[in-house]
């Protein structure tokens, strides 16, 4: 009997470890790809360009969906003031020095990564942001990003100030 059970879980242990290998080749290469998007992103913040402008260099990590809710915001923003009033990528108006992608978590076919960020020489204890990020083809791509103080994400708040903007005034 113990040769049946031991013959059925290193059965089992041979099939799981490739696939739990992959996912964490899966967790690991989201996290870095987060990592180098926001070392990115601080080095075009630190060159001039705002929230939108670094974003739309490089379209193709960040679904169309979500650079059209930026390039919204951005445009309400430069013609009313209006649109979204703090960095939709750091969830700031200002930014930390470094930021740094962390732990990796699952729902569905999307990876969620935790950013910290580094302000004066020190770890935020919470993330500050949340990436959503998914396989589109062979690359990971942006798909939301989620503020978990605040409960939101930039797709709810971008789509929120549009409903405000097509109502009437008083």
């Amino acid at each position: 009997m113990r040769s049946v059970t031991a013959a059925i879980l290193s059965f089992a242990l041979s099939v799981a470890a490739p696939t739990l290998s992959r996912a964490q080749g899966t967790a690991d290469s989201a996290r870095e790809f987060v990592q180098r998007f926001y070392d990115r992103f601080l080095t075009a913040l630190a060159a001039g360009s705002g929230a939108f402008l670094a974003v739309r260099e490089d379209t193709t990590v960040v679904a169309p969906e979500v650079v059209e809710m930026l390039r919204w915001s951005h445009s309400q923003f430069v013609a009313t003031g209006g649109g979204l009033d703090f960095d939709p990528i750091t969830n700031s108006q200002d930014p930390c020095e470094h930021y740094i992608a962390e732990a990796v978590s699952r729902r569905s076919h999307h990876l969620f990564i935790d950013v910290f960020g580094v302000c004066g020489g020190s770890r935020t204890k919470r993330p500050v942001v949340i990436a959503e990020v998914a396989r589109v083809r062979a690359s990971w791509v942006f798909v939301d990003f989620w503020y978990p103080d605040d409960h939101s994400d930039l797709k709810s708040d971008v789509r929120r100030l549009q409903r405000r903007s097509r109502k009437p005034g008083p």
